[in-house]
């Protein structure tokens, strides 16, 4: 999802299990007891509205996520480095095609011009009616036109009046590397503001992390400073280790690597193979005042695995214990 490279203007998570003590009943004689009724029905629910980010390369690969997702699943497509506006609205078309909901990414460094943008928004609402988009700044280290950052892009008004309704941008809860969390918040008032004037609704998408209490601390911080805005929680899907590591270097994920490296065991067994349990336990475990409005799966596994685990967990697929946290049933 989010860039690599700081939007401080600004644009563009699996943590510590918890100990369930506030939903589980002591086990007796060490026998786990189950958890409450109530997280249960937040853990399905979030699955249930969950949604996903596809990487295709080619616009073929879409065929192949028909069935894998209920109809209306919000799918976000990446802007993949080196790849046209061409491609961003070929993938939309094609998810919509197949009954799931489109949400392209748009990166502002990757635009030669203000004409290249508002014409890809006009592609995307004709060709795969796209109303949802995340703005980013992208990953290029020098923009290609005139926009640095989501900021500039979304100065230019463009969005007004243009069919799109609402409008994502992303959320650091572990920071940047180049900015910190005042420069962020900062630039999010300012989205905020531009967003409201051009009638779009904004929500905010956060960076992947192993560390979901620190995702919770993180969204605290932002509500006591009077933000309501929408927050969905981002969080790796099912993945080898290694290819979770490379992410997290890549994005600047510190803490949750630090996290992960300390406790290698626990986390090396549970990201390989059952996925971002704790992260999505974490979720349902905070405080219904957050306003946490959804989680989000980022797709490092593959579309295929991180699907499957959306639905078997959406299906109920699951234990839920004080010893054992939350895990998905053997197959």
């Amino acid at each position: 999802m989010a860039s690599d490279k700081p939007d401080t203007g600004m644009s563009g998570a699996a943590g510590a299990a918890s100990s369930g003590a506030e939903h589980c009943a002591p086990g007796a004689e060490g026998v786990a007891q189950p958890a409450s009724e109530a997280v249960r029905e937040r853990l399905i629910a979030l699955a249930r509205g969950a949604s996903i980010e596809t990487s295709a390369r080619r616009g073929d690969e879409v065929s192949a996520y028909r069935g894998l997702l209920p109809r209306g699943t919000r799918v976000f497509v990446t802007w993949i480095p080196g790849a046209t506006a061409a491609h961003a609205v070929d993938i939309s078309r094609r998810l919509r095609e197949i009954g799931l909901h489109p949400v392209p990414h748009i990166a502002a460094r990757e635009l030669s011009s203000e004409a290249e943008a508002r014409s890809l928004v006009r592609q995307l609402r004709q060709e795969a009616a796209v109303t949802d988009l995340l703005l980013i700044a992208g990953d290029a280290p020098v923009a290609r036109g005139p926009f640095a950052d989501s900021l500039d892009l979304l100065r230019t008004g463009l969005l007004d009046r243009s069919g799109i309704e609402r409008l994502g941008v992303a959320g650091y809860p572990e920071g940047h590397q180049r900015a910190g969390e005042p420069e962020w918040l900062d630039a999010f008032q300012r989205k905020r503001a531009l967003a409201a004037r051009q009638g779009l609704e904004l929500y905010v998408v956060t960076q992947f992390g192993f560390d979901g209490a620190a995702i919770v601390d993180w969204l605290k911080r932002l509500r006591a400073a009077g933000v309501q805005t929408p927050v969905w929680i981002g969080m790796a899907g099912p993945a080898q280790v290694t290819t979770l590591v490379k992410y997290g270097i890549r994005c600047g994920i510190g803490n949750s690597l630090r996290l992960l490296k300390a406790r290698p065991g626990q986390w090396a067994g549970l990201l390989t193979a059952q996925g971002p349990e704790p992260v999505l336990l974490a979720a349902a475990e905070a405080p219904e005042a957050l306003g946490i409005a959804g989680v989000h799966l980022f797709a490092f596994g593959g579309f295929a695995r991180t699907a499957g685990w959306i639905a078997r967990v959406a299906a109920g697929e699951f234990t839920l214990s004080r010893s054992e946290g939350l895990r998905l049933r053997a197959d």
